[in-house]
C-alpha cells in the first residue's frame, strides 16, 4: 500500500474547497439567499459560457483544435 504524501493531502483539500465554494453558491444562489442581480446562479453562468463560445465560434476567433472540442463537449 502507497503512503500518502503531502501533495496528495492537497489535492484531497483543494477538491473539498472548491466542493464547498460551488456548494455555498448553489445554496446562496437557488435558495434565494442573494437576489440574481449580485450573483447569478451556476445554471446561468454555465449558459452563459456557452452562448459566448458559440458566439466566438461563429466568428470564427475560435481557431484552436482543443478549444473547439471542448466546447462541443460542454453542449
Amino acid at each position: 500500500m502507497k503512503k500518502k504524501t503531502v501533495r496528495d493531502n492537497g489535492k484531497i483539500l483543494s477538491g473539498m474547497c472548491f466542493a464547498l465554494i460551488i456548494g455555498f453558491w448553489c445554496i446562496a444562489t437557488y435558495g434565494g439567499l442573494i437576489s440574481d442581480l449580485f450573483l447569478p446562479s451556476p445554471t446561468e453562468v454555465v449558459k452563459k459560457i456557452i452562448e459566448m463560445a458559440d458566439f466566438w465560434m461563429e466568428k470564427g476567433e475560435c481557431e484552436t483544435d482543443d478549444l473547439t472540442d471542448f466546447f462541443e463537449l460542454v453542449k
